[in-house]
């Protein structure tokens, strides 16, 4: 796996946007890639060719990676917050753990719906909600308490009508899978 310094990457950010734009510049391939901790905090990588990159706690806040092939990346621990993923190809990446708050789901890999007051993001490891995430069996056994403590009476209003919808959306990725 190729390690690029932050020059490196500034210098092939910089290009993909060129070509993005058609002035010239390359598509960036960072196609297995050692991109684990790189900040790549509001990047536009829409297009971008990440297939089997390690961006395990990278930072990929705000950015865009709409279109980007991130099939068989490690995006284990990454913060996603507000990223665009629409229409990325995430078939067979790693998204554990992966902060997904606030972004733009793919609708295969990555859900994001708006539920009344609250955006939620979901992938098969985890379900985002406003500023919380947690793995579905967490948000089972919360109590009413629990959500009380979070969010007050009315989002304990909020997940009592939506909890069982959120759920039913949640059961549609295929578990079996790894």
């Amino acid at each position: 796996m190729k390690t690029y310094t932050k020059d490196e990457l500034d210098k092939i950010l910089a290009d993909h946007a060129l070509w993005l734009k058609g002035e010239g510049g390359e598509q960036a391939n960072l196609s297995w890639a050692n991109l684990r901790w790189a900040d790549l905090s509001w990047a536009n990588l829409r297009d971008a060719n990440l297939r089997g990159a390690n961006l395990s706690d990278a930072d990929l806040r705000w950015a865009n990676l709409s279109w980007a092939n991130l099939s068989d990346a490690n995006l284990r621990d990454a913060n996603l917050r507000g990223a665009n993923l629409s229409d990325a190809d995430l078939r067979d990446a790693d998204l554990s753990d992966a902060n997904l708050r606030g972004g733009v789901g793919n609708n295969r890999e990555i859900k994001t719906m708006q539920f009344g007051k609250y955006i939620v993001a979901m992938s098969k490891h985890s379900i985002a909600v406003g500023c919380q995430q947690h793995t579905r069996e967490k948000w089972e056994a919360f109590t009413d308490r629990d959500i009380l403590e979070m969010d007050g009476k009315d989002g304990l209003s909020w997940w009592n009508k939506w909890r069982d919808v959120i759920f039913k959306v949640h059961s549609t990725f295929d578990t079996n899978e790894s």
